[in-house]
Parts: structure tokens; C-alpha cells; sequence
């Protein structure tokens, strides 16, 4: 590579770049450490119903009461280790997808070429870039051979970006002056400058850095992310106050017992120690675990359909999104340029043109080369391009450039210009017919959103008129032989296959796609009318209307919009930010590092296995295919993660306020304790704690996707799980009560305490199939659906029956064995129980039936 300028020929020297690195430091780009095993392990302990279990760890151990401590510092240690494992698993996935920055790269220092660290890299350096290359560091161009670079990491823009050599003033004589002086213009023209991550697709440049690591453009933005505030899930929040709920309703019943047990005359501290015991026996501390059970369980079906979730929480989130922001390219679309269509007067011409006028660099040069190695296969009469090269030998060749908008081939006596058809047009004869024959094909493919270009060539004799005529283009002429008008060829970014399906089926699930592009309007529109997206012009808002309207203005026509073309990174953070302002739960989908701040800020940031290390560390979903139907599945298993949710909160706390309200009823009447605390313990593990496990195994019902999305605002808790909450306590608590009333003066307080005991344990097992669905039926979710639930209820009807009837247990939970009138009576009773829940159902699947047809009417 030539080394013409004597500023830059020798680079810095050792001691120069001593004093920049002392000055500057490394040139890597702002990251957060990665996460380690402590990390993961100390995250787990911030949910707040573990905290609320820790609490009760802490006072059970003080008052000695050792069991209930084991088995509340179980279900934390099993919760951590569940969450731990999973959000691990997650980060080592997603580190094993990563791709860094080129190691290496070849700068001139001392006078000598050599290869260094990227990050010893300092301002001032001269770099040499070739193609391929990954550029370092941000810098000038100083000396460029056809020099092209991808910036699409940067800008997002999809093509190539031909530089151009910096001009250096006489004024300047080394590398430090050219920097200042760069430093202190107002503005630098975008054409010499290079950016940190970019590619050389083409040609070759010498560079001379201006800005490393956290001041480059790259480093710019990562800081952005990094500052982005962190917003708490959807979840995160619904736990919260679930576990405030829970605090206030434990503390309320407490204080009840509390002030019942002093105004009978029982002893203070007997009371306290009571009420701190019954505090705890509410605390369902198998919830705990199955929530992190079941979020575990939900990242890995997601992983499964082929996404990872970073995050536990982050998973239930996708179930509350409403709102995805989507791209164009590479999402409605493949990414990937095909000819679709071609209009001719010469195909054989247009062939050789195709191949000859090709700077072979950019997807529109690859696309009309494949289309002509095609056609040589399908017609005899056209040859294979590698023969024409090898004909044309002596081919000269003047690039792409914005300003010309075409390429042009001079190869012997034959001269072929492919480009902007207006351009081409304008350089050719045509007759009037012909004229407007191709005017208005140009304007029908245009509205198609395909791409357009012409096609024109000019034969010439010996006397080298040809040469001519190309020395004319090389400086922006007109040739005085006008050309021979070839024709036009049309480009089409296909649409990915399945796309238009998976839009039907987002907008039946009651999501809104919301496309951002950089691309121009009519083409997006275009693309969008072909996948069933009809967009009128009052829903397109282009990046330069965007910087124009207040925020106000914004705010008003914010849900009007479906289309945000010509959009710049910037542009994408602030759409993002004014939805969650409006209530919506957003999902963005990008790749590059300019999509990185949106990504960080959206509450589920969406990208690809082979996005840049930016965007990925700034993203919560990490999609393994590159698919719309993929965040649509996982859309589908975080819904599914809430319902399991909520079916398991109403199966537990069901059960705890049986009891609370069993043992409050008995301290009321002045009667025996209906059931002990080892009694309750053991359906707290045995009954409920094997059900509920397999609770988190519980099938999806196949209707996630046709129905509207969870509500940001949410809670698991809601009416319809309070109301069977309340009746299933109700109807346990306040039943068995006045049975065992009824029964210990007859057949004695064990007894009774054993058909008290037995019923509960039957009833939960019988009633978690009833709490398997709100929204139907014990007949239309059948219980086989979910094998490994019948067979934990058929082990803990097993073991319920041995501790009733074996002597070894019945001496340790303080039982005796029923007779069969008795094993009817807790049959009947749970069957009882079971009817009437299935009966309350009924009343809410009508009311959520009506509800679910009005939001159908609506859309």
C-alpha cells in the first residue's frame, strides 16, 4: 500500500504511544464485569417472598421452634438453588454466542509495519484496513484504494458506504497537529471518517485514529445503554405486592389470635408463641418455590422453541407485552436481495451487462450476478459469466458513486452503464413508445416496493470511440453516441416465509406491530400491504416529521402510527419511552449497536444469535432462529408462566386460610385444636407440596394466542382467584369446624382430628384438578392432560392413607385409623367441596365467555 504523505508514513513512535496509553488507557469499549456465580445466587434472595420468608426463618429460630425453621429454610435454599441454576445456565448459553471485536490489527509504528493488540490501539496510530477487516477504532481516512465500508452496525443502514481521502492542510506537519485540528472542527464530513466495529467490504484505506474505547461512537452508545434506568418487570411488581397482601392478611389474623387468646385468659407468652407459629403455618412457603419452579420451567420451553430468556422475571414479562416494535429487513423480510422481475429489449446484452457493470460489493451487484449465472444455465444462448471474464480481460471499470448513480464497464470496443434507471434513460435513445412504456413500468414496480434499476450499452468500431465515450462518464458527461437502451431489472427483499401468518396470529393474541425502519416509507408500505398490513398515509410518520413535532404532538398520534420510517437510532428510544408512557408493555427487536438504548430500555429487548455484543448484553430475549413466529412462541410460554402462576396461588392459599381460619374458629369457641401444627405440616409438604410441584408441569390449553394480553397492571391475585379463595376457605374451614364440633364430644378429639386431617388431605388433592384452569371446566381440561399431577396425587393419597392407618405414623401425627362409614363421610365431603368450586367456576367462564366476545367484536 503506497505511502505517500510524509505525516503519516513513519506512524508514532514507541514513546508516543506510551505517553497516548498513559493518557487514554485501553482501547475497549464500556461493559459491564460479567455476572458471577455470587451474582446469581444473591439476585434469587431479592424476591419478596423470599424475604418475607427469611423474616419467618429468623423468629421461628429465636422462639427454638426448629422444624418449622427446616422447613421454611428448605423451600428458600430449594428456590435459590432452582433460580440460580436456570438464570446461570441462561448467561453461559448467551456467552457462548458471543462474537467480539478482531483481535489484531496491522498499524505503523516506528517507521515499521506490525501487527498489535486491538486494545493497545492509541489516537493517533495509522492503521491499515483491508477487506474484511473490522475497523478498531474511530478515525479519518488518509489514503483509500476504492475503499467501502458496512456501517450498518453503526447507522443501520443495509449498504455500504464508499469513503473518500482526507485532505490534509499544509499547516499540519504530525500526527498529534492533525488530530487537534481534527478535534476542533465544528463537523467532520461523514465520508472520511470511520467508526470502531464497522467492516471493509471492499478496497483498502490507511487510517488515522482519532477517538478509542469509551469516546468512539461504539463506546458512545454502550455507555447509553449502561445508563438506561432499570424498570422493575411486571412480575417483579406483582410479587411485591402479593407478598404485601400476604404480610397484611398474616398480620391481621395474628393480631386477631393474639387478642382472642389474652381475652380468655391465656398466658402472654403462650399467646405470643402461638401467634408467631400461626404467622408462620400461613406463610405458604411452597409458593415460593413454585414460582421460581415454574419460571425455570418456562425459560426452558422457551430455550426449547429456540430463544433464550436472560432472565426469571423477564420471562412472565413476554406474556404482558402488547406493543412489539419490529424493523423491515430481516424481519417482514429475508435481508437478502432477489431479482423478481426483468422487462428486455436485449437479455443476452443485459447479461453481459449485468456481469460486466458489477462492482460485485453490494447486495443489488451479488443479486444481478446470480440472476445472470442463472440464466446461463437456463438458456444455452447465454454464457457462463466466468467465460466472460475470461473474454473481457482488459475490462475497465468506474464505480458506484451517489454522485453518478450508476457503474460503468468498458470492455474492448463495448461500453455497458447499469444504474438509476432515470439516469440510464437520460444517457440512451428511446423512442416516445418505448419512453413511456418504460416510465410506467418503473412507477408499477416502485408501488410494488421493488427496487429498479436500467440497463444500457453501446457497441463501437476500432478506432477506439469507446475509450472515449467512458472517459466522458469518468467525468460526469454525457457520451456525444447516445446508448442503447437495454431495459430494466427489479429487485425484491423477499418476504420471509410464514410472516404474514404469525402477524394474523399476533393480532388475534391482541398484539400491535409497530414497524421502525430506516428504510423509505413507500417500500415499507409496500412490504407491509403485501403481508396483510394495510397502512394508509395517515399512519406513517417519517424520522423527519419525527424531529419536528413536539412531544406533545408525539403523545396525541402516538397510537395512530403504525409505520416510523427514515427513522435514526435516536429516534428509536424516543417512540420506545412515549409508549411505556402510554401504558404499553414494549417488546423492540433490533441487531446493531445503534438499536442497543432501545433495546435496554424497552421492557423486553429483543435480538438475534449473531447481533452485535452491544445489543445482546443490552437484550432480555436472545432468539436463536431468526423467526417472528419465535417471539411469538415465547410470547405464548410467558402467558403460559402466568396462568401457572395464578393456578398455583389459588391452590395454596386456598389451603393455608383453611387451616388459619380452622385454628382462629377453634381459639374463638374455646375448643380442642381441630389439627395440630405437625398435621398441617405434613399436607403443607405431602398434599399440597407434591400437587403444586406438578402444577408447574401444567400444559399449555393451546388459547394463549387468542386471547387479549395480560394487563400490565395485572395481579396474580385477582377477583375471580380472591372469590375462590375465599369460598374454598369458607366452605373447608368453616365445614370441617362445625364437623369436628360435632363429632370430638362423641368419637373423641383424635378421631375427629383424623377425618378433619383426612378431608383436608383428600379435598386438596381433588380440588387442585379444579384449579388447573379458571376458564374451564373439570370436564374440558381432563386430568390425564397432565400425567405428572396424577401421579403426585396418586402418591399423596398413598401416603395420606399410610399415616392414617400405620401405627408408626399414626404415633407421630397423633392419628388412628377410620372406619369405612368414616372414609365416606371424608369422601363425600371432598366431593362436595369439588362440586361446588366447579360451580362458582361456571359463574366466571360465563362472564369471562361475554367478555372474551366483546373484545372480539371490538377488534
Amino acid at each position: 500500500m503506497p505511502k505517500s504523505s510524509i505525516l503519516w508514513q513513519s506512524g508514532l513512535t514507541t514513546k508516543q504511544v506510551n505517553v497516548q496509553h498513559q493518557r487514554f488507557g485501553d482501547n475497549l469499549i464500556p461493559h459491564r464485569p460479567p455476572p458471577g456465580d455470587l451474582y446469581f445466587f444473591l439476585v434469587q434472595l431479592k424476591n419478596p417472598l423470599v424475604i418475607v420468608l427469611i423474616i419467618a426463618l429468623t423468629i421461628t429460630f429465636f422462639l427454638k421452634e426448629f422444624t418449622d425453621s427446616a422447613v421454611i429454610g428448605l423451600a428458600i435454599i430449594v428456590n435459590t438453588i432452582l433460580g440460580f441454576i436456570q438464570e446461570r445456565k441462561a448467561y453461559k448459553t448467551l456467552e457462548s454466542l458471543k462474537t467480539v471485536l478482531t483481535s489484531h490489527a496491522w498499524v505503523i509504528r516506528d517507521n515499521q509495519e506490525k501487527e498489535i493488540a486491538v486494545e493497545e490501539i492509541v489516537p493517533g496510530d495509522v492503521v491499515l484496513l483491508k477487506q474484511g477487516d473490522k475497523v478498531p477504532a474511530d478515525g479519518v481516512i488518509v489514503h483509500g484504494l476504492d475503499c467501502w465500508i458496512d456501517e450498518s452496525i453503526v447507522t443501520g443502514e443495509s449498504e455500504p458506504v464508499k469513503k473518500q481521502v482526507f485532505q490534509i492542510k499544509r499547516g499540519i506537519r504530525d500526527l498529534f497537529s492533525l488530530i487537534v485540528h481534527l478535534q476542533n472542527l465544528d463537523k467532520l464530513p461523514e465520508n472520511i471518517q470511520t467508526y470502531m466495529g464497522t467492516v471493509v467490504t471492499t478496497g483498502s484505506a490507511i487510517m488515522v485514529v482519532i477517538k478509542i474505547g469509551a469516546r468512539t461512537t461504539l463506546g458512545n452508545i454502550a455507555h447509553e445503554v449502561q445508563q438506561q434506568e432499570h424498570t422493575e418487570t411486571p412480575l417483579a411488581e406483582r410479587l411485591s405486592k402479593l407478598a404485601q397482601w400476604l404480610t397484611i392478611m398474616v398480620v391481621i389474623l395474628s393480631a386477631m389470635v393474639f387478642l382472642l387468646g389474652l381475652s380468655t385468659g391465656k398466658d402472654l407468652v403462650e399467646m405470643f408463641t402461638i401467634t408467631v407459629a400461626l404467622a408462620v403455618a400461613a406463610i405458604p412457603e411452597g409458593l415460593v418455590v413454585s414460582l421460581t419452579a415454574v419460571l425455570a420451567l418456562g425459560m426452558h420451553r422457551i430455550l426449547q422453541r429456540k430463544a433464550v430468556v436472560k432472565h426469571l422475571m423477564a420471562a412472565e414479562t413476554l406474556g404482558s407485552v402488547n406493543t412489539i416494535c419490529l424493523d423491515k429487513t430481516g424481519t417482514l423480510t429475508e435481508g437478502k436481495l432477489k431479482v423478481v422481475k426483468t422487462d428486455f429489449i436485449n437479455v443476452k446484452k443485459a447479461q453481459m451487462a449485468a456481469i460486466l457493470a458489477n462492482d460485485r460489493r453490494d447486495p443489488l451487484d451479488l443479486a444481478r450476478m446470480n440472476w445472470a449465472r442463472e440464466k446461463s444455465k437456463e438458456n444455452s444462448s447465454l454464457v457462463d459469466p466466468e467465460e466472460i471474464y475470461c473474454q473481457y480481460k482488459d475490462l475497465q471499470l468506474l464505480s458506484f458513486s451517489t454522485e453518478r448513480r450508476f457503474v460503468a464497464a468498458q470492455a474492448k470496443f463495448e461500453l455497458f452503464v447499469v444504474g438509476a434507471p432515470e439516469v440510464v434513460m437520460n444517457l440512451s435513445k428511446l423512442s416516445d413508445d418505448k419512453q413511456k412504456h418504460f416510465q410506467e413500468t418503473i412507477k408499477e414496480w416502485t408501488n410494488k416496493g421493488w427496487r429498479v434499476i436500467g440497463f444500457a450499452s453501446r457497441n463501437y468500431d476500432q478506432n477506439k470511440r469507446a475509450e472515449t465515450a467512458f472517459d466522458s462518464l469518468r467525468e460526469n458527461k454525457s457520451p456525444k453516441d447516445r446508448l442503447e437502451f437495454l431495459g430494466l431489472m427489479a429487485f425484491s427483499d423477499p418476504i420471509r416465509p410464514g410472516i404474514a401468518d404469525a402477524l394474523k396470529t399476533a393480532s388475534k393474541a391482541g398484539l400491535r406491530p409497530l414497524v421502525i425502519t430506516g428504510d423509505y416509507a413507500a417500500t415499507a408500505q409496500a412490504i407491509m400491504s403485501q403481508i396483510g398490513l394495510k397502512v394508509t398515509n395517515d399512519e406513517i410518520m417519517t424520522g423527519e416529521e419525527l424531529s419536528k413535532i413536539t412531544s406533545v404532538q408525539l403523545e396525541k398520534r402516538i397510537h395512530q402510527i403504525r409505520l416510523f420510517a427514515r427513522t435514526k437510532p435516536s429516534q428509536k428510544l424516543q417512540i420506545v419511552k412515549l409508549l411505556q408512557e402510554k401504558n404499553q408493555v414494549v417488546a423492540m427487536m433490533g441487531d446493531g449497536v445503534n438499536d442497543a438504548p432501545a433495546l435496554s430500555a424497552a421492557d423486553i429487548g429483543i435480538v438475534v444469535n449473531d447481533a452485535s455484543e452491544v445489543a445482546r448484553e443490552a437484550a432480555d430475549l436472545v432468539l436463536l432462529k431468526n423467526d417472528f413466529s419465535t417471539v411469538l412462541a415465547a410470547i405464548e410460554e410467558g402467558r403460559l408462566i402466568f396462568d401457572n402462576l395464578r393456578k398455583i396461588a389459588l391452590y395454596l392459599l386456598s389451603d393455608t386460610f383453611s387451616e388459619l381460619l380452622l385454628i382462629i374458629g377453634s381459639l374463638v369457641l374455646q375448643i380442642p385444636l381441630p389439627i395440630t401444627a405437625a398435621q398441617i405440616l405434613w399436607i403443607n409438604l405431602i398434599n399440597d407440596g407434591l400437587p403444586n410441584l406438578a402444577l408447574t408441569l401444567d400444559p399449555s390449553d393451546g388459547d394463549e394466542l387468542k386471547r387479549p394480553p395480560i394487563q400490565h397492571n395485572e395481579p396474580i391475585i385477582n377477583q375471580e382467584v380472591r372469590t375462590l379463595i375465599v369460598v374454598i376457605s369458607l366452605l373447608t374451614g368453616g365445614g370441617l369446624l362445625l364437623l369436628f364440633m360435632q363429632l370430638y364430644p362423641e368419637i373423641g378429639v383424635v378421631t375427629a382430628r383424623t377425618i378433619v386431617f383426612a378431608t383436608l388431605s383428600l379435598d386438596s388433592l381433588l380440588y387442585v384438578f379444579s384449579s388447573r384452569s379458571l376458564s374451564k371446566s373439570i370436564i374440558q381440561e381432563p386430568p390425564w392432560r397432565n400425567p405428572w399431577l396424577l401421579g403426585a396425587c396418586g402418591i399423596g393419597l398413598m401416603l395420606t392413607i399410610a399415616a392414617i392407618e400405620m401405627s408408626l405414623f399414626q404415633h407421630l401425627f397423633e392419628l388412628t385409623s377410620l372406619s369405612l362409614d368414616q372414609w365416606g363421610l371424608v369422601v363425600g365431603m371432598s366431593l362436595a367441596l369439588l362440586l361446588v368450586v366447579e360451580l362458582i367456576k361456571l359463574l366466571f367462564i360465563s362472564k369471562n365467555h361475554r367478555l372474551k366476545l366483546c373484545y372480539n367484536l371490538g377488534k
